[in-house]
């Protein structure tokens, strides 16, 4: 009857951390996707348009794009497209039910390992519902993190069996699950080392056996998070996503990396102010190295007094120093020692981390009150009401991310000297028409970074846009003085040599940018325009058709086909091409004029 109640219990917590997790990220059904790496994870990736196929499962193997090697995450999104299509809703459902599954797993994992079911559902309701789950959760792109946390869950549970009935069929679980969350996410490479600190607590295998066993136990695992960890920097380094010290200096990255630790703190006692981006204050002023001096000290300090108590108390409260370990050891691989990106920080990173810190502050609450009943309920209230306070912030946090504007805008009104915020934003206000907005965004980040090269191209592209085009080549010219090795710079100057007519110039420069991007859809689309206006037709053909491969509805690939076949003399594979175009714009009136002039000339009955 006990072991009834004890079921229904467990089921009754897992129904309520997933009808919390719907309810606060139900909303994201209605959201679109972002301009932040959608488009290189999603639609704008002809690998993941093709769906799942052999050849796709090939690319993902093999390939390193977005720098890194996660092919189970791109398997995901191939299977999001053959469910979903372009339907940007879908995939982040997806997202909020492995959220979901990894908030019940967490609670199945830690409850089975403490047989502590009340303290473990306050943890795994605190991960489901704080706001620093959001960026994970309601990105797309971030598919990696509650992917890799999904494995990471099961791993703990696999390797639960295996420690209760030790052989070689459950350390081949633990092995799997693990590969698999290193091939969605490189992040678990610290997991080995998380599984020695459970052995410590709750497991206590350290009492009744010898620390290096247990190390020799985890060393299949430690060679697989070494793979990982190989592939990972071969990835970055091969796609330039690994900062040089030039950039960042050594000193610099130590000081933000101890600072960043206690604002993951800060943000988890009092989650606002949370943004898609936090600018690294070594690339946005001269005076870094000075302003982060003080708070490096005060932060390191404190770290170091925290883990002088943790190791302290070990023996009589050994939670506390394995919640902490947690937070310290997961943490590690980015916290921007080995800088990736130009960020301080980000949201997406505290995934996984700060579940130590939850383990540590429940499991310390729960000793704080275990022998005073008041303090039970007290304790118990005020959890409920910061749960309640969680999912309030969470859900707003959770709408910023509706689109690219509401996600850029939000971030500027929560952070300082956003360049990066900027960009985007002018960038999405730019796509809306909105070029005036536009240019003051783009204006607003140069005036953080001037050397921001995707500001100074951005702004070329509107000037573009506004037919100053000689403006334009300049801020193109100076963008690629700072990043020569830009495919999307050297497209875009290209493009405004062609408005120009400078087209050898112009050819050059799609063609340099086609060197370093193969699969680059609009700079093969431009390079087929310049063949066309150099009477190149075969050649221009040859790119068209590169370029909707890449893109099936890339209208303006399609429309300058049609033309290409019509200078070619074949105005009947003309036609197809003019259809296409209205098929996905209806309205496009010169595809419409020169597909009707087409049909009347062949005596073809009009089809629009």
């Amino acid at each position: 009857m006990r072991s009834m109640s004890q079921r229904a219990a467990t089921l009754w917590v897992s129904l309520a951390l997933v009808l919390a997790v719907v309810l606060v990220y139900g909303q994201v059904g209605y959201h679109d996707f972002v301009s932040l790496d959608d488009p290189g994870y999603v639609f704008d990736n002809s690998h993941v348009q093709s769906g799942l196929s052999w050849d796709g499962v090939r690319w993902a193997f093999t390939t390193f794009h977005r720098s890194n090697w996660h092919p189970v995450t791109w398997l995901s999104h191939m299977a999001d497209f053959e469910l979903f299509g372009l339907w940007a809703g879908g995939p982040h459902i997806v997202n909020g039910v492995l959220h979901a599954a990894n908030a019940v797993l967490l609670f199945l994992a830690l409850s089975l390992m403490t047989g502590s079911r009340g303290p473990s559902a306050l943890v795994a309701a605190f991960f489901a519902l704080h706001p620093l789950r959001v960026e994970s959760v309601a990105w797309v792109s971030e598919r990696k993190d509650v992917l890799s946390g999904f494995f990471w869950m099961l791993t703990l549970l696999a390797y639960l069996s295996y420690v209760r009935a030790p052989g070689v069929r459950r350390y081949l679980l633990v092995f799997t699950a693990l590969a698999l969350g290193l091939m969605a996410k490189p992040m678990l490479v610290s997991l080995p080392l998380v599984l020695l600190l459970l052995d410590l607590w709750p497991l206590g295998r350290w009492q009744r056996s010898s620390a290096g066993r247990l190390v020799v136990e985890k060393l299949p695992l430690l060679g697989l998070a070494l793979v990982s960890s190989a592939l990972t920097l071969v990835a970055q380094q091969r796609t330039g996503a690994i900062g040089t010290l030039a950039d960042i200096p050594f000193g610099l990255r130590v000081a933000n990396a101890l600072v960043a630790y206690v604002s993951y703190l800060g943000k988890t006692l009092w989650p606002t102010s949370l943004a898609a981006f936090y600018p690294h204050p070594a690339l946005i002023s001269d005076g870094a190295a000075s302003a982060l001096l003080g708070p490096a000290v005060g932060a390191g300090l404190l770290l170091l007094v925290v883990s002088g108590l943790a190791a302290y108390t070990i023996r009589r409260r050994p939670y506390f120093a394995v919640g902490w370990a947690w937070f310290l050891i997961t943490l590690f691989p980015v916290i921007g020692i080995l800088q990736v990106g130009v960020q301080a920080m980000a949201d997406r990173y505290a995934y996984l981390p700060l579940v130590g810190i939850y383990i540590a502050v429940v499991w310390g609450g729960r000793e704080l009150v275990a022998q005073r009943p008041r303090g039970r309920t007290i304790l118990l209230l005020g959890a409920l009401g910061s749960l309640l306070a969680c999912a309030v912030l969470s859900w707003t946090q959770v709408a910023t991310w509706r689109n690219t504007v509401t996600l850029f805008r939000h971030a500027l009104v929560v952070t300082q000297d956003n360049y990066f915020a900027h960009t985007n934003l002018a960038s999405a206000l730019m796509a809306r028409g909105k070029l005036e907005q536009a240019a003051v965004h783009y204006e607003g980040a140069l005036s953080i970074k001037a050397d921001h090269p995707t500001a100074l191209t951005g702004l070329g592209t509107l000037h573009s846009r506004q037919g100053r085009f000689a403006q334009a080549e300049a801020l193109h010219r100076r963008a690629l003085e700072i990043e020569p090795d830009s495919a999307i710079v050297q497209n875009n100057l290209g493009a405004a040599l062609f408005q120009q007519r400078k087209l050898l110039e112009a050819a050059e420069q799609v063609e340099r940018a086609l060197g370093f991007q193969p699969d680059f859809a609009m700079a093969r689309s431009n390079l087929g325009a310049i063949y066309f206006l150099q009477g190149r037709f075969d050649d221009a053909a040859l790119q068209l058709e590169q370029a909707l491969i890449l893109n099936p509805d890339y209208v303006t690939a399609s429309l300058n086909l049609g033309n290409v076949r019509i200078e070619q003399g074949r105005p009947e594979d003309a036609v197809p091409h003019f259809e296409r175009v209205l098929r996905i714009r209806p309205d496009h009136s010169i595809a419409l004029r020169k597909l009707r002039e087409l049909q009347a000339a062949l005596g073809q009955a009009p089809t629009y």
